[in-house]
């Protein structure tokens, strides 16, 4: 919609505003002054920025001290064990279960398939043990042969090593 009062241009003799905006609608009287901004502060902050990255870099960069070495204590002397408790200790390592207190029982089987060996093949014996032990299965028949044939058969252990 066009205004009802035409704008009409200032003459060169009218005096003028200064450069800030203004309006006749405005209500205010105060007349703020305009400062241009400077570069210097931002420069400045730029400036202190990369010298603390720098510092930092620098910091970090700097040649490490060389790391002590780990001297361990030199582990204790343990005797070796009765082939019994050998026994007992690799055969649960291997995942077969003898109760505490039957590790002697457990050597003496072990012994006796041995004896076994003398005319069979471990392979025999496995099946033997399958068949007459209900429960076990062909890897615990497996583990009780080659734990007995490891410890208590040296016949069968003289290519190894």
């Amino acid at each position: 919609m066009l205004d009802p009062e035409p704008t009409l241009a200032a003459s060169v003799e009218d005096e003028t505003q200064s450069l800030h905006a203004w309006s006749q609608e405005d209500t205010a009287t105060e007349v703020v002054d305009y400062w241009p901004r400077s570069w210097r502060t931002p420069l400045i902050l730029v400036a202190v920025a990369i010298a603390a990255l720098t510092a930092v870099g620098v910091w970090t960069m700097r040649p490490q001290p060389a790391p002590t070495p780990v001297v361990s204590a030199p582990k204790p002397q343990v005797a070796p064990l009765d082939p019994v408790a050998r026994y007992a200790e690799l055969y649960r390592s291997r995942g077969g279960r003898i109760f505490p207190g039957h590790e002697q029982a457990a050597a003496d089987e072990a012994r006796n398939v041995c004896v076994e060996l003398a005319s069979k093949t471990p392979g025999d014996e496995i099946n033997d043990i399958m068949a007459s032990s209900p429960g076990f299965n062909r890897y615990y028949a497996g583990v009780v042969t080659n734990t007995a044939i490891d410890v208590f058969c040296p016949q069968y252990n003289l290519g190894k090593k």
